[in-house]
């Protein structure tokens, strides 16, 4: 681990322990943001009490190298791959395994599972809103209360 990673790990845990409910971890391009963000997941699951965490990327590409990552990633404290002690779930359809412990979706996805729309095409998880983004005029759009994604349903919420 590079001491940028570790110090980012040490400020976040110091975060938690002011009981701060929001933390940012500002790293640049190349720094190992992804694997900074498994060595999160891993403590937070296995000393953090989470049971799920949320890890939200803005594309579809974006949400294969995390799920790649996960897959590769090997705990400081045991030998095994991250996905051989935890379930790592990449939204390709519109439900959510039971079992999952760390979720990756594009927030394109989640966006449509909440508002519960019955289809969602992939092509959608390419394209960022904020390439395609137009202010905002007029109301918010409504985010429709989804009781199998209830704001309680993710422990912590990690956004690459």
């Amino acid at each position: 681990m590079w001491k940028v990673q570790a110090k980012a790990i040490a400020n976040l845990e110091g975060s938690f322990a002011k009981a701060a409910p929001r933390a940012l971890i500002k790293m640049a391009t190349g720094s190992g943001k992804t694997f900074t963000a498994d060595n999160i997941a891993h403590r937070l699951l296995k000393f953090g009490g989470a049971k799920r965490i949320l890890f939200l990327v803005d594309r579809g590409n974006l949400g294969k190298q995390a799920e790649d990552e996960f897959a590769n990633f090997t705990a400081f404290d045991d030998d095994r791959k991250f996905h051989m002690i935890y379930t790592v779930q990449r939204f390709k359809s519109d439900s959510i395994n039971p079992a999952a412990t760390v979720v990756v979706t594009p927030i394109q996805r989640l966006y449509s599972m909440l508002k519960g729309q019955a289809e969602f095409h992939a092509e959608n998880d390419e394209g960022s809103s904020f390439d395609t983004a137009k202010p905002l005029k007029g109301e918010r759009p409504d985010v429709v209360y989804n009781a199998g994604i209830a704001p309680e349903f993710f422990d912590f919420v990690l956004v690459d």
